[in-house]
């Protein structure tokens, strides 16, 4: 009896500890959230808006010229991040949906005129969703997953596990050490190690930002879960 109640003990302890690792990101308000602008003006309400039922709205603008990135105001490092995302508009090619979630984000925003941060964008425009692409970051192709100029490609064509309209899509992004390997619908789309800084240094945390470009999707679900580190 005695044995059984310390296994039972310890089973809850257990759950306890997995609890308190996740993490829901998006919690239904910006508190807890840092904003940047491609260009003026800048204001949060044209590009990012609550849902009645409580999910994120990320509206682009009608142009290329008008983005935003929504950064965590908090570093992450070696998790698991999974989020939800649908594409409002109609269309499968990339003119029709366009987006992306930024991981390991240094300070500042450097990038597209002051936009985003130093990051590796995991990319979610329309037909090519799960290619990482270097912004002010470097990283190299796992073997298996071919690399050309900005993007590290996918082993397999992610478009055969979209979902390109009005239709929820299953992200999963997991982050160990400098190695980065994202999933799409339950398969795995890409993977690439030693992600590092131009200066060669390397690269195993930073802020997440979600990317407001060019056309409508909403967000929800979004939960980051930290990875447990060997003793």
């Amino acid at each position: 009896m005695r044995s059984i109640i310390i296994t039972l003990g310890i089973l809850l302890s257990l759950s306890i500890n997995r609890s308190f690792a996740q993490e829901k990101l998006w919690k239904g308000t910006f508190q807890g959230w840092t904003f940047g602008y491609k260009c003026e003006p800048f204001d949060r309400g044209l590009y990012w808006h609550i849902q009645p039922n409580g999910d994120l709205l990320a509206t682009g603008g009608d142009s290329y010229k008008t983005q935003s990135g929504m950064r965590t105001n908090e570093v992450y490092g070696d998790y698991e991040l999974t989020l939800e995302y649908k594409w409002l508009s109609s269309g499968e090619d990339k003119k029709s949906g366009n987006s992306g979630i930024w991981i390991h984000g240094q300070e500042g925003f450097d990038q597209d005129n002051g936009a985003f941060p130093n990051s590796i964008e995991v990319q979610l425009r329309k037909t090519t969703a799960g290619d990482l692409l270097r912004k002010g970051l470097e990283i190299d192709q796992e073997s298996g997953f071919p690399s050309k100029g900005e993007a590290v490609f996918r082993r397999s064509d992610s478009s055969t596990v979209e979902h390109f309209y009005n239709e929820w899509n299953t992200l999963k992004i997991r982050c160990e050490k400098d190695e980065i390997s994202v999933w799409l619908n339950g398969t795995l789309i890409n993977k690439a190690i030693q992600c590092r800084t131009i200066s060669n240094e390397p690269v195993t945390s930073g802020y997440i930002t979600l990317q407001a470009e060019f056309k409508d999707l909403s967000f929800r679900n979004i939960v980051i879960e930290k990875l447990e580190k060997d003793n």
